[in-house]
């Protein structure tokens, strides 16, 4: 027999209905005693749970009245507190967040939030390996064999000359866009791109705007060029740029 009144805890069950989730994603436990009273956990990955727990505080105050400050004394009273404590894995930012709620209400309305954390949660791929490895190794090596300048500013003449080079990618990306390899906001996201190289090539010492730009647009590559005519595109500009 849980702690709590059948009527709440069929808000409990209706508050998983209503998710995203069915109501049988998930093992329910309500404790018939101690300071837990929800504890659900996703089935699919135990990792997901959420607590809600009824914890007591003790505070020590000082408290006076008219006949202790006349003695110029106080004393000292225990006063206790109940708090209701829900714990959510995930959390909306964090991967375990505790918060205080205002009551037991208040703290299963945190319900569906917490299960579009889980959904998020499951979706979410963070992406910071584009399977060109290799590639970006050879290319920083072509970096570092040009090694005696690369501290240096570019000249004037070699800025134009970089200009002229990524305009005439950029060119080669647009004739790919008729080829439906790019789509029209992919190439729109490659301009910006070039044309910020173009400004680095202006501040950045030869050597830094070889590696950004290198990084920049092998993620560009990873990111658009499904194809492999794409793909070698962009490598062989990027090869041309660097040497």
């Amino acid at each position: 027999m849980s702690q709590l009144k059948p009527s709440f805890v069929k808000d409990i069950y209706g508050k998983l209905k209503g998710s995203r989730f069915s109501i049988h994603d998930f093992e329910i436990d309500l404790p018939q005693q101690g300071k837990i009273l929800i504890n659900i956990i996703f089935k699919y990955n135990i990792d997901y749970k959420f607590v809600v727990a009824e914890e007591t505080s003790v505070s020590i105050i000082d408290v006076s009245d008219n006949y202790s400050q006349l003695l110029g004394k106080t004393k000292t009273e225990r006063q206790t507190y109940t708090q209701i404590t829900v714990t959510e894995s995930p959390g909306e930012y964090k991967l375990i967040e505790k918060n205080d709620a205002s009551d037991l209400g208040d703290a299963i309305n945190k319900i569906p939030r917490w299960c579009s954390s889980i959904h998020e949660d499951i979706c979410a791929k963070i992406d910071t390996y584009d399977n060109f490895d290799n590639l970006r190794d050879q290319l920083d090596k072509i970096i570092k064999d040009n090694g005696e300048k690369e501290s240096e500013q570019f000249s004037s003449k070699e800025i134009a000359e970089l200009k002229e080079k990524l305009e005439n990618l950029y060119s080669k990306f647009e004739e790919l866009k008729e080829q439906n390899i790019f789509t029209e906001n992919e190439l729109k996201q490659l301009k910006v791109q070039i044309n910020q190289a173009i400004n680095n090539s202006e501040n950045y010492p030869r050597g830094l705007w070889k590696k950004v730009t290198n990084n920049k647009l092998l993620q560009t590559l990873g990111d658009f060029a499904k194809s492999k005519e794409g793909k070698d595109l962009i490598v062989d500009g990027i090869k041309r740029l660097l040497q």
